[in-house]
């Protein structure tokens, strides 16, 4: 496990009783039911050449300190900071995130 952290492709789960990991790569693909209000949001996207599957489920191992209520997917992540919270998504075959 230490060798997985070690690369970003799991993180061990905070607060549980058991000792858990989450494996980035193994989250479900199906995108929860959010309550998602974005009409007053910024919004942008990156448009890539090549995005690689790696790229997300490393980022959200690197992010994982900042999850918002346990929301996240194979392709997403709900992060929160004080009082901000970002959506982020990213998808592979359109490259873009």
């Amino acid at each position: 496990m230490q060798l997985m952290e070690k690369f970003e492709l799991c993180f061990k789960m905070p607060n549980m009783e058991q000792e858990s990991y989450l494996i980035a790569d193994l989250l479900d693909p199906q995108e929860p039911d959010l309550n998602w209000d974005d009409d007053d949001c910024l919004r942008f996207e990156y448009h890539y050449d090549v995005l690689p599957n790696s790229v997300f489920s490393r980022f959200l191992v690197r992010a994982h300190k900042y999850i918002s209520q346990k929301t996240y997917w194979l392709t997403g992540v709900m992060l929160a900071h004080e009082n901000n919270k970002a959506l982020i998504k990213a998808d592979i075959e359109d490259k873009k995130s």
